[in-house]
């Protein structure tokens, strides 16, 4: 059968080799009721008691079985914290949407959960490395003084990603050009924390502050250039 145009789980499920691999992932301990359900179809996941009732999202619930090789994903889905993300967006009446995911905790499995709903049509595709960023720093500048986040947003939109973007335009934007934004944006970070422990004025930065700041660290200070 093509999975491409497999119909609803249970007829997904008839096949051999998934029946088999939806019953070892069903009966295996450390699976939860969610990630079973997922396996075993919609009808016995709307009546676990730990799942919304509410219609579930026609695109999410088919996310599974609608790629090439569905097989794969059961694999996949017997992550727990994969499964039970994905189970509780399948149950939840909001549209599923970049932003909506941006708002939650961004964690391994969170990415694995959108890069399925990208590949999958659910979601529309995006520069992933580069948009990771943006709630990335939010939850930064939610953890630093206000003083230090009012400088560390605009050298992070206008100048770290500002500069992000046109290169995303030219060439595929990396996972380490990612790491390489992050960390320009991280050592910002770490001036101003060591700026303030040492009760010093910005006003009055002198070049000798900045060797003792360069002189007293690790090399990744001098990712600092393009903030002072």
């Amino acid at each position: 059968m093509d999975s491409r145009s497999a119909g609803p789980v249970s007829a997904w499920l008839s096949t051999t080799a998934v029946a088999a691999a939806a019953s070892t992932a069903a009966s295996t301990p450390t699976v939860t009721a969610p990630v079973a359900c997922w396996t075993t179809g919609y009808r016995t996941c709307s009546k676990h008691p730990t799942v919304s009732s509410s219609p579930q999202p026609g695109p999410v619930h088919d996310a599974p079985v609608a790629v090439e090789h569905p097989i794969s994903i059961l694999g996949w889905l017997r992550k727990t914290e994969s499964a039970r993300l994905l189970t509780r967006l399948a149950a939840d009446d909001q549209p599923i949407t970049h932003d909506l995911l941006n708002k939650l905790p961004q964690t391994n499995g969170l990415y694995h959960v959108r890069q399925v709903l990208v590949l999958t049509g659910v979601l529309p595709e995006r520069v992933e490395h580069l948009e990771r960023i943006t709630p990335w720093l939010n939850s930064l500048l939610a953890t630093a003084p206000r003083h230090q986040a009012a400088l560390l947003r605009p050298y992070a939109q206008w100048v770290v990603l500002r500069r992000a973007r046109r290169s995303a335009q030219r060439r595929p934007y990396t996972e380490g050009a990612g790491r390489s934004a992050r960390r320009r944006i991280r050592a910002a970070a770490e001036f101003l924390r060591w700026f303030d422990d040492k009760t010093l004025n910005l006003r009055s930065l002198t070049q000798n502050d900045l060797d003792e700041w360069l002189s007293s660290g690790a090399t990744g200070r001098y990712d600092i250039r393009t903030f002072v």
